[in-house]
């Protein structure tokens, strides 16, 4: 569920959206693929 609507998002100068899958709030601190996808990105 997002807060918003679907494909919503907030205008922050200089970010850029990367797509992911959608999970819960809470999940994302035990997804594995969401670990890889952060860890890839700042890597």
């Amino acid at each position: 569920m997002s807060v918003g609507g679907e494909n919503s998002s907030a205008l922050l100068s200089g970010a850029t959206n990367v797509e992911s899958g959608c999970i819960s709030h809470a999940d994302m601190n035990n997804d594995y693929g969401v670990y890889q996808q952060v860890r890839d990105f700042i890597a």
